[in-house]
């Protein structure tokens, strides 16, 4: 399949330079829907950081410490694309190189169901901690 027919792109770009209002093809932008709030781009040979999260069709981008966009993609003229699929990375080459590095990718958790029994435990504990700190005499979390 064609990602850029059936994906969602956010740009990397330099835009430093770039004055005024952002626009979908400027770092940070979401192609086809939305720029950056503002400009939070980097100069070149400077290391952006980049946080892209999307939970169903809730997708905000945080660059260099700041949210810049933050969309309802199903209110977009992105709302037909699929919820899941691939992650791409793109560079168009000479004379402007991209360079990657530290890329983690997470499944975001709904539930605290959904967390492993061991993270489970430790945080039934603090919270039985937090409550016999307050309320010692009612509570005996050595049972625990």
């Amino acid at each position: 399949k064609n990602p850029v027919q059936n994906g969602i792109e956010a740009q990397i770009l330099d835009s430093t330079k770039k004055k005024g209002r952002m626009g979908p093809h400027d770092h940070g932008g979401i192609i086809r829907t939305i720029g950056a709030s503002k400009n939070m781009s980097k100069k070149p040979g400077e290391w952006n950081r980049m946080i892209v999260t999307c939970k169903g069709h809730h997708l905000q981008l945080e660059l260099n410490g700041e949210k810049i966009v933050d969309i309802q993609l199903d209110k977009t003229p992105m709302k037909d694309r699929p919820l899941e699929g691939y992650v791409g990375l793109q560079d168009h080459g000479e004379p402007n190189n991209l360079y990657f590095r530290n890329i983690k990718i997470r499944k975001l958790l709904d539930e605290v169901g959904e967390l492993p029994i061991e993270t489970q435990a430790k945080l039934l504990r603090v919270l039985i901690l937090f409550l016999s700190a307050l309320w010692p005499s009612t509570i005996n979390y050595k049972e625990f």
